[in-house]
């Protein structure tokens, strides 16, 4: 691979357009050096422009993925890759990493302990895009959180489902307690990252169910909320009224 040349068409056409494809170089590949030089690229990309405009999600599922390789260097490359993106993004990834067996979590923890992620505009990029749309395009995005080119999951039918919102009603506060761990449980599953629509019945039980009988129960539902609201991003605001005002009373 011709580092080089792949840091020039990057200038030319964008970081995360070459990056897509090396990511699909990754997965595909047989021999461990394609992944090892891909996944160093990749590194060195994100030193060299950031991480604005970079396809996060696919790098870490690409991670991921490289992290239960067989193969001791590739698994060696792919934490320097994510600890390069740490120090970009900060704590925020961890949540995607889940999926990765507890030992090499471990070593990834014992890297990511070592460093101090950037603070917001801190990092300035060593490189210039030349393409004139696409170097628009980064800047009008300048200043949001690269994570929020993620996805987030419609948990409407798993969140807003009857069964589920039966459950928090019941009057066995062992169901309810149930209740709760099940949503926390949704919540992990969707990477702590949920879209707002269907929620809404929910968010006027949570309201009550924040004042439950059962103390270790309405302790559970308020703990919930917060994990909700950090859920939700953003879109918090829709339901953060409701909420808020439940709280202090």
């Amino acid at each position: 691979m011709c580092k080089n040349s792949l840091m020039s068409l990057s200038e030319l056409v964008s970081p995360g357009f070459v990056v897509k494809y090396m990511i699909k170089n990754v997965t595909s590949a047989t021999n461990p050096n394609v992944m090892i030089e891909n996944n160093a690229c990749i590194s060195f990309m994100i030193e060299e422009f950031g991480t604005d405009g970079f396809p996060i999600q696919d790098i870490i599922n690409c991670a991921v993925t490289c992290c239960d390789h067989k193969n001791g260097k590739v698994r060696s490359e792919t934490i320097n890759m994510l600890c390069t993106i740490y120090k970009h993004l900060g704590e925020s990834i961890r949540t995607f990493l889940k999926a990765i067996k507890d030992s090499t979590l471990s070593l990834i923890d014992s890297e990511f302990s070592k460093i101090t992620p950037y603070k917001k505009g801190q990092f300035v990029s060593k490189r210039e895009i030349r393409n004139e749309d696409v170097k628009q395009e980064i800047e009008e995005k300048a200043g949001s959180d690269p994570m929020d080119s993620i996805p987030r999951a419609d948990v409407s039918k798993d969140l807003g489902g009857q069964k589920l919102l039966a459950l928090i009603n019941d009057d066995n506060w062992k169901k309810r307690k149930e209740a709760v761990d099940k949503m926390n449980a949704i919540l992990e599953k969707s990477n702590m990252r949920i879209l707002p629509n269907g929620l809404s019945e929910l968010v006027g039980l949570l309201k009550v169910k924040m004042g439950d009988s059962n103390k270790s129960v309405s302790k559970g539902f308020i703990e919930f909320v917060g994990k909700f609201a950090t859920a939700l991003g953003p879109a918090a605001k829709t339901y953060a009224p409701m909420l808020v005002k439940s709280l202090l009373i």
